[in-house]
């Protein structure tokens, strides 16, 4: 077997057996809930003041919605999050750089809503798409490492956009109704931040012990 070869099954290994502890368990669920509290709310209210304010038709969500749903909700989750943040933090975490996973991987996240471009005039709605979807990444970042868990975020994000899917925009002041998402989402993102730092004490212990010690940065 080459050195090549040799080094890709290592990584294999490394991601499956024994020192991972994963990310698809449902311990810490309770608790990345509870974190998730703050967006859930906003959006349960802000989706509320907009129908009876008569800013959007809401539809009320059939298999054909949840499905749809629940099919980014669940993979971008365990692509995103579960995957791609966990593995970085094999290697940033030490209490000074446990916020690089986030950002990093939020970051591309929210460039990868850029591909909906299709025709010149869809870029300014896409590239706000893009920074609200950074924005939405770094939250469920700050979530997922802080409980370890990815099915918060997972539930979160599929009850997202099954929300999103079941209404319909009026013509009353499509702008607004962005700005009000946008800047919800950013004062969040904020306070998650603040929130991360404030704790990444705790955060650096717990992926200690679901990395089983094994520093990869020495």
């Amino acid at each position: 077997m080459s050195l090549k070869r040799s080094c890709r099954w290592d990584r294999f290994e490394k991601w499956f057996v024994p020192e991972y502890e994963g990310s698809m368990q449902t311990k810490g669920l309770a608790y990345g809930l509870k974190l998730s509290l703050p967006v859930i709310i906003f959006y349960v209210i802000w989706t509320i003041i907009k129908i009876l304010t008569k800013q959007v038709i809401y539809y009320p969500p059939d298999f054909e919605a949840i499905i749809k749903g629940m099919r980014p909700g669940i993979s971008e989750e365990i692509a995103f999050r579960g995957i791609a943040v966990a593995l970085l933090l094999r290697r940033y975490r030490k209490p000074e750089n446990i916020w690089v996973p986030v950002i990093f991987t939020s970051v591309f996240f929210g460039l990868t809503h850029l591909t909906n471009i299709s025709e010149p005039d869809d870029l300014l709605p896409v590239v706000v798409t893009t920074v609200f979807a950074i924005v939405f990444g770094i939250v469920f970042g700050v979530i997922y490492v802080m409980c370890g868990s990815v099915w918060p975020t997972a539930i979160v994000h599929s009850l997202y956009d099954i929300n999103l899917i079941c209404m319909e925009n009026t013509e009353t002041a499509l702008e607004k109704l962005v700005l009000v998402d946008v800047t919800g989402m950013t004062l969040m993102m904020i306070g998650f931040l603040i929130f991360l730092l404030r704790n990444k004490t705790k955060a650096v212990a717990l992926w200690n012990t679901k990395w089983h010690n094994e520093l990869t940065d020495r």
